[in-house]
């Protein structure tokens, strides 16, 4: 629990609730160390957050860009700001991020930007430009900017959306770590296997490859359709599980849902919030996206000592160590996508090997003490306060 007496506050603003879960653990880790962690966002946080966070906030934010209702969101940030008293605000995902930053630097206070990804990378017409402007703003008005992979920090860098002296990289990278000792410790999990597989109609000579992820263009689902299709023939001991929901805001389209339904080797299962259970059941994962900052699914995955095969994008080239931990292949194309996966169809050994290589790099690189560690410092840094400074103020 908070011991009272603790002054340093962070304030951290979300587009949606939904994202909240990016800060899992930290609650608990920062009132350790002086700090008191509250969260607006725009609908209800779930129950753990409201146990878990000091104090949260519900703020209207728009997801989409609409200048009335982004400034009417500014101003309900800025009477959060005034009623909280946060020693600094740390702003996460695009919007969430603009309206945050903008009312904290409004408050004169320190602001931190958490960048978890660019759709830089993908937009075109005339959207790009008003997405170039936001991102711009927002990383101007804000002191630090945490891009989560050193891939994104380059990318951000030569975009021009954000200074060298601005941007830094938490540690390897990330941007809460993951639990390998717990949540996603295989040896956790081993009587789940065969449960969630039995489920699905998988024997154990049954190779099953999972996508986890929003069924969206942009994570390069019709790609995996193609593979798979170029696979039945040639890999038929091979089932591809396909997890989460289809995204409304960049939808696959109808079609593709209906070669899935009609796929042999292809399957839909629910989104679930154990998907530690549903990492247990794969023998890989497959991950054929066209740009990420760092995505989680990679180090949940390597956590669970699976090999994967990804795409050589932003993000992606932080976690996999193409030919040791996983399988590297261009993105938009289908034929090698479906090459790699086959590899490991064809060699169980070849699974087992980059899948406990994965496991040990995770456990090196990627620790959640260590993130959130050095995100600590950075308060500090941004703050001018110290640990030590603070632990003699409540003495």
């Amino acid at each position: 629990m908070r011991q009272e007496g603790r002054r340093r506050r962070v304030l951290h603003v979300f587009t949606v609730a939904d994202s909240i879960g990016f800060l899992r653990g930290q609650p608990a880790f920062f009132d350790e160390a002086g700090w008191e962690l509250g969260v607006a966002c725009s609908g209800e946080p779930p129950a753990w957050a409201s146990a878990a966070f000091a104090r949260t906030f519900e703020v209207e934010i728009a997801r989409r860009v609409s200048p009335i209702a982004d400034l009417r969101a500014i101003a309900q940030l800025v009477s959060v700001i005034r009623a909280y008293k946060p020693t600094l605000v740390h702003a996460h995902t695009p919007k969430g991020g603009l309206v945050g930053v903008l009312a904290g630097a409004l408050c004169g206070l320190p602001v931190v930007y958490h960048m978890r990804g660019s759709v830089l990378e993908t937009a075109t017409g005339v959207m790009r430009p008003l997405l170039w402007g936001a991102e711009w703003v927002t990383c101007h008005f804000a002191d630090r900017v945490v891009c989560v992979s050193h891939s994104l920090r380059h990318s951000a860098i030569s975009m021009g959306v954000v200074s060298e002296d601005k941007a830094v990289v938490l540690a390897g990278g990330s941007g809460n770590g993951v639990d390998a000792s717990g949540r996603f410790n295989p040896s956790a999990h081993a009587a789940a296997r065969d449960e969630v597989r039995s489920a699905w109609g998988a024997d154990e000579q049954t190779v099953v490859a999972g996508f986890v992820g929003r069924l969206a263009n942009e994570k390069g689902i019709r790609e995996l359709v193609e593979a798979a299709a170029l696979l039945a023939e040639t890999a038929p001991s091979l089932r591809i599980a396909l997890v989460g929901d289809v995204d409304e805001r960049d939808p696959v389209g109808g079609g593709l849902l209906a070669q899935i339904a009609a796929s042999s080797n292809l399957f839909r299962v629910e989104a679930t919030p154990m998907i530690e259970r549903i990492y247990a059941g794969f023998d890989l994962l497959v991950l054929p996206t066209y740009r990420e900052g760092l995505p989680n699914v990679l180090l949940e995955a390597a956590a669970m000592a699976l090999p994967v095969v990804a795409t050589r994008v932003t993000g992606c080239v932080d976690v996999v160590v193409d030919g040791e931990t996983g399988l590297l292949v261009s993105a938009r194309d289908g034929a090698a996508l479906a090459a790699a996966i086959g590899r490991y169809v064809a060699d169980p050994e070849l699974r087992l090997r980059h899948g406990s290589a994965a496991r040990t790099m995770v456990l090196e690189r990627f620790a959640q003490p260590r993130i959130w560690g050095a995100l600590e410092r950075l308060y500090c840094e941004v703050t001018g306060t110290t640990r030590v400074e603070q632990a003699s103020k409540e003495d």
